[in-house]
C-alpha cells in the first residue's frame, strides 16, 4: 500500500498526469479514486498499527501469555467483518468488534499521548496542531479517530472523513485541525513514517524497561 502511494503521487501529492482534475478536489468532494485518499490511508494504517498491532499485543503478552495474543489476533481479524455490506457478516462481527474496541481503548490513547510527546521534540510536528485537533474531535469513543487526532494535528492534515465503501459513503467525520488540507503528500507520508518509527522505539523501550525493572 505504501509503495503504491509513493508511485502514484509526486512531491506535491498530485498525480502529474491527472493534476488538472485532482487540483479541484477538496475535503467536501471526495472521489473513491482520489489518490489523496490513498495517502490518507497510508498514514491512518501506520497509526492504527501502533496501538492495534504493537501496544495491545505487548500488553496482552505481559499480562497473560502468547496464547492470549493469538486469541486477540483472531478477534482483530473478525472485527473486519463488522464493516461488510452483508447484514449477516455485520452481525457476526458485532461481538468481536466490541471486544476489539474494549481491548484497544487504552492503547489508542497511549498513541495519542506518545504522539504529543514526540511533537514537543521533533521540529516538523506541531504540538499546537494536536491540541486544536483534540478540541475539534467529534467522536470521543472511537479508538481510531482518537489516534488519528494526534498524527493529523502533528502534521496539520485531515484524516478519515467520508469515503466510498461498498458503493456507499461511510460519512465519517474529518479528523484534524481547522481547515487542514485532506491532500496527503509524500512529504506528509515521510513525516508520518518518522513519527511512527520514533513512537515504536519509545513503546519498545518502555516495554523492555518495564520487564527488566522487576516491577
Amino acid at each position: 500500500l505504501g509503495r503504491k502511494a509513493v508511485l502514484d503521487l509526486d512531491d506535491e501529492g498530485l498525480r502529474k498526469s491527472e493534476a488538472p482534475f485532482y487540483k479541484k478536489i477538496t475535503k467536501d468532494l471526495v472521489d473513491n479514486k482520489d489518490p489523496f485518499q490513498m495517502g490518507r490511508l497510508v498514514v491512518q494504517f501506520q497509526t492504527i498499527s501502533l496501538y492495534k498491532y504493537l501496544i495491545s499485543p505487548l500488553i496482552i503478552y505481559s499480562l497473560l501469555n502468547i496464547e492470549a495474543v493469538v486469541v486477540y489476533s483472531a478477534i482483530t481479524a473478525l472485527d473486519f467483518s463488522s464493516s461488510f455490506k452483508d447484514k449477516g457478516s455485520r452481525n457476526f462481527g458485532l461481538i468481536p468488534s466490541f471486544f476489539d474496541w474494549l481491548i484497544n481503548f487504552i492503547p489508542s490513547r497511549i498513541v495519542l499521548f506518545i504522539t504529543y510527546l514526540i511533537s514537543l521534540i521533533i521540529p516538523f510536528a506541531s504540538e499546537a496542531g494536536i491540541r486544536e485537533a483534540i478540541r475539534r474531535r467529534r467522536n470521543a469513543w472511537d479508538n481510531s479517530s482518537l489516534a488519528f487526532t494526534g498524527i493529523a494535528g502533528a502534521l496539520n492534515i485531515s484524516l478519515s472523513g467520508p469515503a466510498i465503501q461498498n458503493e456507499t459513503s461511510t460519512d465519517k467525520a474529518w479528523v484534524g485541525p481547522q481547515n487542514a488540507p485532506a491532500r496527503v503528500s509524500l512529504k506528509n507520508i515521510a513525516q508520518s513514517s518518522a513519527i511512527t518509527l520514533y513512537a515504536t522505539i519509545m513503546i519498545l523501550l518502555l516495554w523492555y524497561g518495564y520487564n527488566f525493572s522487576g516491577i
